[in-house]
């Protein structure tokens, strides 16, 4: 009866996910060689099951081996989804956001950063393709992305509806006027004076320079997150150097969006897309402010992207 997987990283990811599903149903029994812990539910028509990494576990390879376990004992899932936050790449995006692995450029969409060659000189040689997430997805993003120019995106209505079901996760989960978006420049570090000696919380940005902020006019949207549709890096490493990324970057063409730590685990035999809420930039000032808000908007993402799939095309 389960016919979408739904992975995610991090428990604050499988809490947007569980919260954004319309039903939870009871737990089914699973073979003794399974280790993953499931949650099964709907949205609209379709029933979904959840599944996150290990705590503590994170990477290309802990994601693969989360949705292989998956696939074995839920055999009838055709389209999977890998939900969660990640680093966004500025100057188009911006926190809050959504990034959504599409092809671009002549990448398949997710792009391993750190799979390859190293070469003389320094120089890295990229090696082996992933696949393109399938054409039943592909298909379904075109139809939402149309509906929302007309129509505009139902992303702030899952977003309030989330906080109204569950009380609780309101302080966090939603956009507060304590979320800041700030950019600084990225030859100016984080200011190691923070959290130091001092009444400044660590991972603060307090004790930095403000005149080094990038300064940014407000969209015509307002706070409304923006979706982005291009290539997301995937690797495993964590990337907290904003020279370091916009590198990266510069040698995919320009045209990475976001980057993270797991769709490259899954693209080659797990047939998904990868969305991504916008948590930090990736730079040394990156820290977990925006994380469950990223994490909600990622959710509310997905469940309006399966409002444009009918059930007798899975």
């Amino acid at each position: 009866d389960y016919t979408i997987g739904w992975i995610c990283a991090l428990p604050k990811e499988q809490t947007a996910a569980k919260g954004m599903l319309d039903r939870i149903h009871t737990a089914l029994p699973k073979p003794a060689t399974d280790k993953n812990a499931y949650t099964l539910g709907s949205m609209g028509d379709h029933n979904i099951v959840i599944a996150c990494l290990p705590k503590g576990h994170i990477g290309t390879n802990a994601a693969g081996v989360v949705a292989t376990q998956m696939l074995d004992t839920f055999p009838s899932i055709r389209i999977g989804l890998m939900v969660g936050i990640g680093g966004g790449i500025p100057p188009k995006v911006r926190l809050g956001d959504v990034v959504v692995s599409s092809p671009s450029g002549g990448f398949s969409g997710v792009v391993q950063w750190d799979f390859g060659k190293k070469l003389e000189g320094g120089k890295f040689e990229r090696t082996g393709a992933l696949d393109a997430p399938p054409r039943l997805l592909l298909t379904a993003l075109s139809s939402l992305e149309t509906n929302n120019e007309l129509y505009g995106s139902k992303i702030p209505g899952y977003l309030q509806d989330l906080v109204q079901r569950h009380e609780r996760l309101k302080p966090k989960y939603s956009r507060s006027k304590s979320l800041k978006d700030v950019l600084f420049r990225a030859d100016y570090a984080h200011s190691t004076a923070a959290g130091i000696g001092n009444d400044v919380p660590s991972g603060s940005c307090q004790s930095c320079d403000k005149s080094k902020v990038v300064q940014r006019p407000p969209r015509e949207t307002g706070d409304q997150p923006v979706v982005h549709y291009g290539l997301i890096a995937s690797g495993n490493q964590v990337i907290k150097d904003a020279g370091h990324r916009d590198l990266l970057n510069s040698d995919l063409g320009g045209q990475v969006l976001c980057v993270e730590m797991e769709a490259a685990g899954l693209m080659n035999s797990f047939p998904c897309i990868a969305v991504r809420g916008i948590c930090d930039y990736a730079d040394s000032h990156k820290n977990k402010d925006w994380q469950e808000y990223a994490a909600a908007v990622a959710a509310a993402f997905a469940k309006e992207l399966l409002g444009h799939i009918q059930c007798h095309d899975i």
